[in-house]
């Protein structure tokens, strides 16, 4: 509650100093002598204070008047204002959308007290107070199924990886009744809040379309963003459930699954090695990883000594228990040898999630690997999943010399090892992208996610190739799938949930029970309808997902900000497949992609790659070579295994 309360004392003096500044600003800049502007920038910094950053477009757009080249575009004569371009490019696309500035500045100062800013903070306080009591079963694998009361987050990864389908069904029903009540209603009031007031918002500032907002945001035409939605639904849909249908057949065999569900869509899966004849030709290869992976460890030795990795200053994140990260410090021991590898059935500890995103991040790039351990080391990850924590995992890049700064919920799953490989990525991203100041390290959503997507996708190719053996090279495989479904698919079946409310709301204030249909409809859509007969859905039924809407957080502090998972997650696969086809240069081509923060759009980013996202095919090409492989991968597997 202290933190809350200062979060918000900090919230209305940024909107009363940004208030100030938009009124200073509706004095007549051009009458001033231009010495006494230079003085002005010279005495506020134009990398932290939103005063400078407007006097920078100001002066930038009167210069505009003075000078322009053959195309129109501004010439600016001062070489300091080279260096915010790109900057002041994005303002300029927004600047017609923009209102009168009386209007801005009093948006801005009533900002933290009405409108959506307070519901949507109440109701992410709300969903982070929500506790459940987890549902008891003796056969879970689980070590938490003792009906205690937890967290959403621990719920959810109580779902997703437990072995007991009875235990996940339970716990889906737990999850939906309990979204039930109050929860569902206040996340209705917020979400029909937040799209009533972006319908305002467009009309009011003259955007076209419900997404024309975001993509500006984003520097995204439309065209190429319904090209994306349109890609998914037809090329990325199938493949999702022509993936469901796999794993629906491997879980009737390794688990004695009876119907498939919504609760099983995230299942684990632990399959035997089924081929006996291969385990001497295994241990003979995995004899020979053990050699490459003794070479490996004098450079690790040799960066965990340089780093000064201790027990004393890497405990991440405060205590850490034993039920919830079984986490301790890392030190220069556990990080210089390689843990035992986990059984599919066990919690992967602290210790070895480090040390597994850092292997792999040595294999492809040691800079972004030292950049890692800092962060370990630094204290820079909250690690542990408690009551009243945010839920999820993010990155906060705050300002050059001062973050960033790591949230995880980490519960020992392999999928956290997966997170933590993603939030590094964000954060190597920020510490890279500094140099281009405060007010252009941000990438834009379309580029913002290449790093961690592209950062976890070598982390898995590096555990798949220290598999043991077929088996869990499925099982791995499996998982990798399961998440770039959700962030592919899944997300853009929330982009379309969003369409469906947000023109809804249009109409009228939203209820739950409209909210319910709109989800249901989005499901169906995606994932086909059940049924034994005319059903065109790998699943066999949608019991318990009614509510499911009413925890997610994007809908509310981000309008159709999800589609830019999928976005970025085929655009990383992309450059993975560019990256295994040329991989000569192309870590430099890499971090020179995220030195540049914001200064370059997705186009010029990716045009050394030999990318072209604007080509019609792309989405499609890049869905069957990212998503499409790794399906065909598994399929393979399960052939071989004798599941298909």
């Amino acid at each position: 509650d202290n933190l809350k309360k200062r979060k918000c004392e900090v919230s209305e003096r940024i909107a009363r100093e940004h208030g100030k500044y938009l009124s200073w600003f509706e004095l007549d800049l051009a009458a001033l002598d231009r010495a006494y502007i230079k003085k002005q920038m010279d005495q506020a910094s134009l990398l932290s204070t939103i005063g400078s950053r407007d006097l920078v477009i100001e002066l930038s757009d009167k210069e505009e008047e003075e000078e322009k080249d053959e195309h129109g575009h501004t010439k600016p004569k001062q070489q300091s204002l080279d260096t915010f371009k790109s900057y002041i490019d994005s303002v300029r696309r927004s600047k017609p959308h923009n209102l009168d500035k009386s209007v801005e500045r009093a948006l801005s100062v009533r900002k933290p007290y009405v409108g959506t800013l307070p519901l949507v903070g109440f109701f992410i306080k709300e969903i982070s107070l929500l506790t459940f009591q987890v549902p008891f079963s003796a056969s879970s694998a689980s070590t938490n199924c003792t009906n205690e009361v937890v967290d959403l987050e621990v719920l959810l990864s109580e779902m997703s990886s437990s072995y007991d389908a009875t235990y996940r069904a339970n716990c889906l029903r737990t999850l939906n009744d309990g979204l039930s009540g109050h929860m569902v209603r206040i996340s209705a009031l917020s979400l029909s809040t937040v799209a009533g007031s972006w319908d305002v918002e467009n009309k009011e500032r003259g955007y076209t379309s419900l997404r024309h907002r975001r993509n500006l945001e984003n520097n995204c035409s439309e065209d190429v963003v319904l090209s994306l939605l349109d890609g998914v639904r037809s090329a990325g849909v199938p493949l999702c459930r022509r993936y469901y249908t796999l794993k629906k057949r491997i879980l009737k065999v390794t688990q004695n699954l009876k119907k498939f569900t919504w609760s099983d869509r995230d299942a684990p899966i632990d399959i035997p090695e089924k081929a006996a004849e291969n385990e001497q030709q295994e241990e003979e290869e995995e004899e020979e990883d053990d050699e490459d992976e003794e070479e490996e460890v004098e450079d690790i030795v040799t960066t965990g000594e340089l780093l000064g990795l201790t027990d004393e200053n890497n405990n991440a994140s405060g205590d850490k228990t034993a039920t919830t990260t079984n986490t301790t410090a890392t030190t220069n021991n556990q990080i210089n040898k390689p843990p035992p590898r986990p059984q599919t059935d066990e919690k992967v500890s602290w210790e070895e999630a480090v040390y597994y995103v850092y292997r792999g991040y040595s294999k492809f790039s040691p800079l972004m690997a030292d950049m890692f351990l800092t962060m370990v080391k630094e204290n820079r990850i909250d690690v542990p999943a408690i009551d009243g924590k945010r839920g999820g995992a993010y990155c906060s890049g705050v300002t050059p010399g001062i973050g960033p700064f790591l949230l995880l919920n980490f519960e020992g799953t392999k999928r956290d090892v997966a997170k933590l490989a993603h939030e590094s990525g964000h954060g190597c991203h920020k510490i890279l992208a500094y140099q281009q100041g405060h007010l252009q390290y941000q990438s834009s959503l379309s580029l913002a996610e290449t790093a961690s997507i592209f950062g976890e996708m070598i982390v898995f190719r590096d555990l798949l190739s220290h598999a043991s053996s077929k088996g869990e090279k499925l099982s791995l495989l499996m998982g990798k799938i399961d998440y770039v479904v959700n962030s592919v698919v899944r997300q853009c079946s929330f982009d379309r949930f969003e369409e469906l409310v947000h023109m809804a709301r249009q109409r009228g204030e939203l209820i739950p029970s409209e909210l319910d249909e709109f989800w249901m409809q989005t499901i169906k859509e995606y994932y086909g309808t059940p049924g034994p007969n005319e059903g065109d859905s790998p699943f066999d039924s949608f019991d318990n997902v009614s509510h499911l809407w009413a925890y997610v957080p994007h809908f509310h502090s981000a309008p159709f900000y999800v589609y830019s998972y999928a976005f970025t997650d085929l655009v990383a696969g992309a450059l993975y497949n560019s990256f295994t086809k040329r991989p000569e240069g192309f870590e430099e081509r890499l971090l020179d992609l995220l030195r540049a923060g914001s200064t370059k759009n997705f186009v010029e980013a990716l045009r050394p790659f030999g990318l072209e996202p604007t080509n019609p095919s792309f989405w499609a090409d890049a869905l069957e070579s990212h998503l499409g492989g790794l399906v065909r991968e598994a399929e393979d597997l399960a052939t071989e295994l004798g599941y298909i």
